[in-house]
């Protein structure tokens, strides 16, 4: 299922899909690079005896299983950590927010840490390092750490890990600007984590059990199935948005009609951090909520009045300007003030991929107007901009 979840979030980011090939997942690459040779190396383990009694297990069948164990082990150390380097790559991708984005590189760090320091001492776990699969018979010498110290500590710093990753997201989802059904489902997506994280736990559980083991081909198994399933579903949740990304471009494509509904986010797992265009000489917030083409990004309408250098007021132009209307001419730029009026709070040259934080403003301005206001202009603008929006 990794794998079809994998091949799934390729074919989303082919160009014909819309798609950007980014960091978070050249990371994934790796990480099925090294879960895929895990995976063959749990089904040779099945056929040499895991999960049957020491005594019951060819001697040599013995020394071969817990050889795999050893190399199994690394792999799934370094797969772990490099699928959760993917996710906190797509949070870059999507995340504007300068603090969150320190966050999650400070985490990105502990990640990288994690594979160093914990692959490292589970490759030299014995001098010489054959030991760590011979030591079973007592017939031969060496030294070894305290294994039992080392997956602790390795397992707990993973389950840290795991609950950061999940955490991490959740504020800005919050306040996404959408539907509570839809926030929900994005929401849920997101804690699909969570069933990572307990069966990091259910790991560590039998990784005590282990401690004092004298049967170490029956009590490896549930070791090796949970450390399986773990980096297996790592991958699936990991590939999620980009799944989603694709079933919305099919949708559109295979079915128009359904896919003109107006929507308050674009796909989470298009790069937002291409820049905006700061070169249009106008531009138009319009006034009420309709339908947009489906071959074209879904936006949030609003009010409708122009900015050509002079305010106008709807449907009309004014030689001449009031007081009041020179004064919110100067008091908002387009790029710095109206432009999140339009999108909620969305950055200028840091859209939030469709993402949008939910944001209320109001703007009080107090100025004369003269001895002869112009009452359908100046109220109608100070209504629209003064207004909650």
């Amino acid at each position: 299922m990794a794998v079809l979840f994998y091949l799934l979030r390729v074919i989303a980011r082919l160009p014909i899909f819309r798609g950007n090939w980014g960091l978070d997942d050249w990371v994934m690459t790796a990480a099925m690079i090294l879960i895929i040779p895990e995976t063959i190396c749990a089904y040779l383990l099945n056929i040499l005896g895991l999960g049957t009694d020491m005594w019951l297990v060819p001697f040599d069948n013995i020394t071969k299983i817990l050889q795999i164990f050893y190399y199994t082990e690394l792999l799934y150390l370094a797969a772990v950590a490099l699928t959760k380097i993917s996710i906190l790559l797509f949070y870059l991708r999507i995340f504007p927010q300068p603090g969150l984005r320190k966050v999650i590189w400070f985490t990105i760090v502990l990640c990288v840490v994690y594979i160093i320091a914990f692959v490292t001492a589970t490759a030299l776990q014995c001098i010489p390092i054959r030991f760590a699969w011979e030591r079973w018979d007592g017939e031969h010498h060496g030294k070894c750490i305290d294994l039992n110290a080392d997956a602790w500590c390795s397992a707990a710093f993973n389950i840290v890990l795991d609950l950061i990753v999940i955490v991490l997201p959740m504020r800005e989802i919050k306040n996404l600007a959408m539907s509570r059904r839809r926030k929900f489902g994005v929401m849920l997506m997101f804690l699909g984590g969570l069933f990572i994280t307990v069966v990091s736990m259910l790991r560590l559980k039998y990784l005590v059990e282990f401690a004092h083991t004298t049967n170490l081909t029956w009590d490896y198994l549930p070791i090796g199935y949970w450390s399986a399933v773990e980096s297996h579903v790592g991958v699936m949740v990991a590939c999620l948005p980009a799944i989603r990304s694709l079933l919305g471009s099919l949708k559109r494509k295979f079915f128009p009609q359904t896919a003109t509904q107006l929507s308050y986010y674009e796909d989470l797992s298009k790069d937002s951090n291409k820049k905006a265009s700061r070169k249009r000489s106008h531009s138009r917030i319009f006034s009420s909520i309709g339908r947009s083409r489906a071959d074209k990004e879904d936006f949030l309408q609003l009010g409708e009045f122009e900015t050509k250098g002079d305010v106008e007021s709807k449907g009309k132009s004014s030689p001449t300007q009031s007081s009041f209307e020179r004064s919110l001419t100067q008091a908002f730029k387009w790029n710095e003030d109206i432009l999140p009026f339009a999108y909620s709070g969305a950055q200028m040259g840091q859209p939030l991929g469709g993402i949008l934080v939910r944001s209320e403003y109001s703007v009080d301005r107090t100025c004369e107007l003269g001895k002869t206001p112009t009452r359908s202009s100046d109220q109608e603008l100070a209504y629209r901009l003064g207004g909650r929006i």
